[in-house]
């Protein structure tokens, strides 16, 4: 269905061509092409859609055939009917990739009628209607007239399948289309994928860094680092026993439990207590009315130097706890305390890339707290650059912009900007869903280093009970703004009490 032959992607900078790659893919298979940042993954996804830079070069000896056509010798309105008749693409963020003043109706007949299908408004209805119903979204009706912001990030990334799905493509390319979800979420997503790839005998390029992943879903593994393929199996033998020790060292990153904990010091001072938290917005113009509780009966206490990991899936109540703990709601019901009464609390965001003004050079981006609290310039630069190195980062890095880094290194700029101001309480909100399995470690590692050096104490927001084990001290278990579950990681990952933290713990990604 799909055959590369000796793709070879340059810059005319760079003596070394960024990707040199060969494959291909059968119907009814799925290639996982895993790498770190900036392997290379993306870019081979590019350049089958025909979406490459200007300046990147396509040499002439490469060859990209899908159903035998030759997709380099397209024009671009070929390639355009290529990409809307034959090829369905998934992005890893349904929010920036779907129109937020379109309703979903919009969105995915839009599609249909560029593949060719009818424009008769009842009949796209009733085809739209259809597709939600094959990808298990709940009253699909009435999703036409919902706008991507009244929707979950999974309903977001069902819709983007079934957005993909609507030109009945040859080829579906997943571009990490679930990292930002939780784990039931992606779990329910990968189910939903399988079923289709074999009723419609897809070809599925996945693109991933998340090996237990791969494992699901994939009959053939490739693994690239810098642009070049390190290792090419049957998933089967693959995950037995990789054929490069690069891919051996990827999977070791695999985030698994494995019985080793941190345990709470009994003696440390408490930095926040919260008791009994409650919160609910009010509805109506003219008449207010309550609606449910966004949050009810929290209580948790945070010590210093320490981690309290919040666990939930999608609209559990995590993020809008973090909004109550910086400041941004205000509770209804409860108290909140903090054992100094100007303790800054700080947060570094899922998303570092949206969370930073793209004009700014990393120096400004990291100074801006100071520079609000009025510091002198050359005071700030001093702090900065110190900052900068403490995240393991070159002092150099000071003049560069936030798009000339990777994931992972906006990611330790986060962090730099976020301990400059010396908060006491740090909350780290999915701070390595978007990171590959090797520089997720290493950033768990910096994080457990830092809190040791400065003694801040963190909230660690995720949905991965594997990595709580990796930073946290205690655990709280959250679904539909309940606590379910509290107390000492230990404790709670070794005899949970609650049937949903068992589910969450069953859900944690194996390679078994």
């Amino acid at each position: 269905m799909l055959k590369i032959e000796n793709l070879s992607l340059r810059i005319p900078s760079v003596d070394h061509p960024l990707v040199t790659l060969s494959l291909q893919i059968q119907k009814g298979e799925v290639l996982a092409l895993v790498g770190e940042s900036g392997s290379g993954k993306s870019l081979t996804a590019l350049s089958i859609l025909g979406l490459l830079s200007r300046g990147i070069q396509v040499q002439p000896h490469s060859k990209i055939l899908l159903d035998d056509i030759d997709l380099l010798g397209l024009s671009e309105q070929a390639m355009c009917r290529v990409r809307a008749q034959k090829i369905g693409f998934v992005f890893q963020d349904p929010f920036t990739s779907l129109n937020p003043v379109k309703t979903i109706f919009k969105q995915i007949s839009e599609k249909l009628q560029k593949a060719g299908f009818s424009k008769r408004r009842h009949a796209l209805k009733h085809k739209v209607t259809e597709l939600l119903r094959q990808l298990n979204i709940s009253n699909p009706e009435k999703r036409l007239s919902q706008y991507p912001h009244e929707l979950s990030g999974g309903l977001n990334q069902r819709v983007m399948l079934a957005m993909a799905l609507a030109s009945d493509p040859s080829l579906l390319i997943l571009d990490e289309p679930t990292t930002a979800l939780d784990v039931t979420t992606q779990q329910s997503i990968i189910k939903d994928l399988m079923r289709l790839k074999d009723s419609r005998k897809l070809a599925i390029l996945f693109i991933t860094h998340d090996l237990a992943l791969a494992a699901q879903l994939a009959t053939h593994v490739m693994v690239l680092k810098k642009g070049e393929v390190q290792c090419a199996q049957e998933a089967a033998a693959f995950f037995q026993n990789p054929s490069h020790a690069y891919a051996k060292a990827l999977l070791e990153a695999v985030p698994k439990i494995k019985g080793h904990y941190r345990d709470s010091e009994q003696n440390k001072q408490e930095v926040a207590r919260v008791e009994q938290l409650g919160l609910h917005f009010e509805s109506g113009i003219f008449i207010k009315t309550k609606a449910d509780f966004q949050l009810r009966n929290i209580s948790f206490s945070l010590k210093k130097g320490e981690t309290l990991a919040v666990v939930g899936e999608s609209g559990s109540g995590k993020t809008t706890l973090a909004k109550i703990l910086t400041g941004l709601y205000q509770p209804t019901l409860g108290k909140m305390q903090f054992s100094d009464p100007n303790a800054k609390v700080q947060m570094v965001f899922q998303n570092p890339y949206s969370a930073m003004n793209p004009r700014f050079r990393v120096g400004e981006v990291v100074e801006e707290g100071l520079r609000l609290a009025g510091m002198p310039k050359a005071e700030r630069k001093a702090k900065a650059l110190h900052w900068i190195e403490q995240v393991k980062l070159p002092a150099s890095y000071y003049f560069r912009y936030p798009h000339e880094l990777s994931g992972g290194e906006r990611q330790r700029i986060a962090l730099a900007r976020s301990l400059i101001i010396e908060p006491k309480v740090l909350i780290l909100d999915e701070p390595t869903s978007a990171l590959d399995v090797m520089t997720a470690s290493e950033m768990l590692d910096l994080l457990r280093a830092l809190q040791k050096s400065t003694q801040v104490s963190f909230i660690f927001i995720t949905h991965n009970m594997a990595l709580v084990e990796k930073l946290a001290h205690s655990v709280m278990v959250l679904k539909q703004g309940q606590c379910l579950e509290y107390g000492a990681v230990a404790r709670v990952l070794r005899s949970p009490e609650n049937a949903y933290t068992k589910q969450l713990l069953e859900a944690v990604p194996g390679l078994s």
